[in-house]
């Protein structure tokens, strides 16, 4: 069975629900105004045919003529002979059963309205005493025609309700078949944008996610592609020195070449432990309560850091992608000036907490201290430090998977800050 469109099940739905809507309107209107004002009409028109009938067998034969004439012109009634009885109907329209009963009610005695086909139109019989009168008027003279208004209510009803459907399934639908689109693209590799601004606030938050997930997927493509050209690159050189030690060994074994070699395997081990390092940098644990000021006092013993006064701060984080980043800045700042140990401070205010390490380094330059984050980037391609050039590319994945903000900056005194921001939405503060 092929499944319906969400086009075609949002028009049904809507039409079913207008339906029904217009049909509890139709006999609540019918109710409390159409039938009053039915049953007030058919009560009026009911009074001026008996009256007319009363007037009619009490006036003298020679002005009868002149009240036949009078109720023609001005109100729709003929008197006509009673050659035969009518037959027995009934009639299905309101306003006809209703004057008949009426007529009955007014005249003491039953009353009979009928369709005449021959004549199309209506006759009404009814007896004052013992005269027999039967009045005729026409189709017109009720002023509806129950039918045919239905009908034209119904058609014009249907098609408005169509209409609405129409255009509102369709503006509902456009937004999610671009979406189908952009996904699609995305499945091929690029980088698809659906426009924010469509009036409608759900949409705009499901396109503005979409785009920020669109933007993701393509960074991390681009961030894998790299990283397996770094691996490749930067395993190539101990694996080459490895083989040659190797061979050299074969011909002359020498202790000095062992060393050398489990020297390259160190090398190869830490290079795959800084890409795997790099890969789950995106993962999150179990949040874990964490006192910060005596935390961070291990952690500046443990780095020959230089720790200021700390508030007494209580985290809910994650502490081992805390200790990673915190580390790798550590390390980054002694790398770069073994001679002065880094500093670190801490300040925290009513929502988040500040975690500053300063070096005396000789910096970055401002031109680069947005590239720095990026795998592999070295500042001076020509020299190669020791490392794999993921230390702070790790920072930055673990800092934008935990919401946290990293940033670089010059000291004016000379050196580098890194600044590590934490907001303290589930943080206590003593």
């Amino acid at each position: 069975m092929k499944t319906p469109s969400l086009k075609r099940s949002v028009a049904r739905t809507f039409v079913a629900w207008i339906a029904l809507f217009q049909l509890v309107v139709f006999c609540l209107s019918a109710w409390w105004v159409a039938w009053p004002l039915l049953r007030a009409a058919s009560n009026d028109f009911a009074a001026l045919i008996v009256l007319s009938a009363q007037t009619w067998v009490e006036l003298p034969p020679g002005r009868r003529d002149a009240l036949q004439v009078a109720l023609s012109a001005d109100h729709g009634l003929q008197l006509v002979a009673a050659t035969a009885p009518l037959p027995d109907q009934t009639s299905y329209l309101p306003f006809v059963h209703l004057l008949q009963k009426r007529l009955t009610e007014l005249s003491g005695q039953p009353a009979q309205v009928v369709w005449d086909e021959t004549g199309h139109r209506y006759l009404a019989d009814l007896r004052l005493g013992n005269t027999q009168l039967r009045f005729a008027f026409a189709r017109q003279r009720i002023g509806t025609n129950p039918p045919l208004a239905i009908l034209a209510i119904l058609f014009a009803s249907l098609s408005l309700a169509l209409l609405v459907a129409h255009l509102v399934s369709r503006r509902l639908t456009r937004p999610l078949i671009r979406l189908e689109h952009a996904v699609q693209a995305m499945g091929r590799g690029e980088t698809p944008a659906l426009p924010v601004e469509t009036g409608v606030r759900e949409l705009n938050g499901l396109s503005r996610e979409f785009n920020d997930m669109a933007r993701q997927v393509q960074a991390q493509a681009h961030t894998r592609t790299t990283l397996l050209a770094g691996v490749s690159h930067d395993l190539r050189s101990p694996i080459a020195r490895l083989r040659m030690a190797l061979e050299l060994a074969r011909d002359q074994p020498a202790p000095l070449l062992f060393d050398s070699m489990e020297r390259y395997l160190e090398q190869m081990d830490s290079l795959i432990g800084d890409f795997i390092d790099y890969g789950r940098a995106s993962s999150q644990r179990e949040l874990q309560s964490l006192a910060l000021a005596p935390w961070l006092a291990q952690l500046a013993n443990e780095h020959q850091a230089d720790l200021g006064p700390c508030h007494k701060v209580t985290l809910l984080t994650d502490p081992t992608a805390l200790e990673r980043v915190l580390g790798n800045l550590l390390e980054n700042a002694l790398r770069h000036a073994p001679v002065s140990p880094p500093q670190i401070r801490c300040n925290a205010s009513k929502h988040e907490i500040s975690i500053a390490i300063l070096d005396r380094g000789p910096g970055i330059p401002p031109a680069l201290l947005a590239q720095v984050f990026d795998p592999f980037f070295r500042i001076d391609p020509a020299r190669q430090p020791p490392g794999s050039g993921l230390g702070l590319a790790i920072v930055w994945e673990i800092c934008r998977a935990h919401s946290w903000r990293i940033s670089l900056s010059n000291r004016d005194e000379g050196g580098l800050q890194a600044n590590l921001v934490l907001p303290l939405g589930s943080t206590g503060q003593a």
